[in-house]
């Protein structure tokens, strides 16, 4: 089993270990090869022929490589695949006796910079944007402290630096203002450096940058590890010829989100979660959201109508991007819109029914304020038992089988003292017994126009019209309860709460 085990382990760590190596391209500035570049060694892989006179090259928009050829002035796209190369333009540098030296694509900015100068020889230096369909380039500013720039790069918060070769003594980098061309000492890299053969490049997966150059005196071509904070370099291994090119391998950007609630109720806001890899900007477009579309990384969309809806977001680091697309991702649930059924008026001690219509598998929370709820609670019908005189208010939450939750508008109570009618009660209408087990009697001394039985969810139950100043009610037919007893004589309409045993 241990040497099982052995075994296992000597195949796995191979494996990680490659992963987790960064890669570049690289050409050569006086031979015709377009290579691939292991940036932890320096090691090389021929891919195939290449033209001469390159001077700078770097990933643009959509991770297309592009260069610079210093002899031809022209702007090309290289076909990582083959090497080969495709003129997009011709543009000589706007200041005369100028070369092109180099290439820096921002990732932020999605802007393609360029550098001219006249290469080792003193003069000026100047920095440019370029157009990536033609090369054509716009000035933006030329200085002569750092007269010999020879190649620039921009690391991932958008600084440029630029290195500068051709003076006594080591080359030096320097930080470079994109807005203005204008430099500031950095520091020395260590060794000097002349000539054509220098190309530079940022690697965002390991925040590292990388400095291909040729060393005066010793006609060394090394790819080296620079400090950015004070422009040392550390040696990583030697490329064998002049730099015409060195791009590092774009940060590959990858789409994908997620949110914890793809069935929403109506109404209800959703939080997505972006787990996109390697991205800095985020486009969202909702199907039957508000907003209905976001650049926000974690954005919080409201759906207010029921339906399947598809959700898209393509999500972009400046040089690549990638589009996710997830049809009816989420799915809108109706939402309960329940109605109180009821009667707005009460008298004290009376008994009221109310209901809702019933949806099966729905919890209804009634809430009440001047009386209390004697039975029916949690269920679509109740009675209410109302107090005092004064005012009262219902209330009816209604939860669905999909957890989706609604709210009735308030119905609003009055309760009556309902004197009148006591008073006419006392007078001249007797009921009896009550509670009744077989027969309600009702005697009047006005003639009974009319007698209706009501449950107490307000259902009529019987109603029957009659003449005489007394009648009967067979109670034996009704079951155990409160009912409500409405009476109409001929000067006065009354309510009695009856109970049935």
């Amino acid at each position: 089993m241990k040497n099982l085990l052995s075994i296992i382990i000597i195949f796995i760590l191979p494996l990680s270990s490659i992963g987790q190596d960064s890669l570049g391209y690289w050409a050569s500035n006086n031979k015709t090869e377009f290579s691939r570049i292991r940036l932890s060694d320096a090691s090389k892989t021929f891919i195939g022929p290449s033209i001469k006179n390159f001077t700078g090259g770097d990933f643009g928009t959509d991770n297309v490589l592009y260069a610079i050829n210093s002899s031809t002035h022209g702007f090309y796209e290289i076909d990582t695949a083959t090497g080969s190369s495709t003129l997009l333009g011709t543009n000589p540098p706007a200041i005369g006796g100028h070369l092109w030296m180099g290439l820096a694509y921002d990732v932020g900015e999605g802007v393609m910079y360029g550098l001219s100068s006249k290469g080792t020889n003193p003069g000026t230096s100047s920095i440019y944007t370029i157009d990536e369909s033609d090369g054509s380039y716009t000035l933006i500013g030329t200085q002569n402290t750092a007269n010999a720039m020879v190649c620039i790069a921009i690391d991932d918060n958008g600084q440029m630096y630029g290195l500068n070769v051709g003076a006594a003594g080591n080359a030096m980098m320097y930080l470079v203002d994109k807005t203005d061309g204008s430099v500031t000492e950095l520091g020395t890299i260590g060794q000097p450096g002349s000539g054509f053969g220098h190309a530079m490049d940022f690697d965002d997966a390991t925040n590292t940058m990388y400095l291909s150059t040729f060393k005066s005196g010793t006609a060394q071509n090394t790819l080296r590890i620079v400090d950015l904070t004070d422009g040392s370099t550390t040696e990583v291994g030697n490329v064998g010829s002049v730099t015409g090119i060195f791009a590092v391998t774009p940060v590959t950007v990858t789409s994908d989100f997620s949110t914890k609630d793809t069935t929403p109720c109506e109404g209800s806001a959703v939080q997505f979660t972006d787990q996109s890899v390697n991205a800095t900007s985020w486009s969202w477009v909702f199907e039957g959201g508000l907003p209905p579309s976001s650049n926000y990384q974690n954005p919080t969309v409201i759906y207010n109508s029921v339906g399947s809806y598809d959700v898209e977001l393509t999500a972009s680091n400046g040089s690549s991007s990638s589009t996710e697309l997830k049809e009816g991702y989420i799915t809108v649930l109706q939402q309960p819109s329940p109605q109180i059924i009821g009667d707005s008026l009460a008298c004290k001690n009376d008994i009221v029914g109310y209901s809702t219509l019933e949806d099966t598998g729905s919890v209804y929370l009634w809430t009440i304020s001047g009386g209390e709820i004697i039975s029916g609670d949690s269920t679509s019908q109740i009675a209410v038992l109302w107090g005092a005189p004064g005012d009262g208010t219902l209330d009816l939450t209604e939860t669905n089988a999909d957890t989706c939750s609604g709210l009735a508008e308030t119905l609003e109570i009055t309760i009556d003292n309902c004197v009148g009618i006591e008073e006419n009660e006392s007078g001249s209408l007797h009921i009896f017994p009550n509670p009744a087990s077989d027969v309600l009697n009702i005697t009047s001394g006005d003639a009974i126009n009319s007698v209706a039985v009501l449950d107490y969810t307000g259902k009529q139950l019987l109603k029957v019209s009659t003449g005489s100043k007394h009648y009967k009610i067979n109670t034996s037919e009704l079951n155990p309860g409160f009912y409500l007893l409405l009476i109409e004589t001929e000067n006065a309409g009354i309510r009695r709460r009856i109970v049935v045993r």
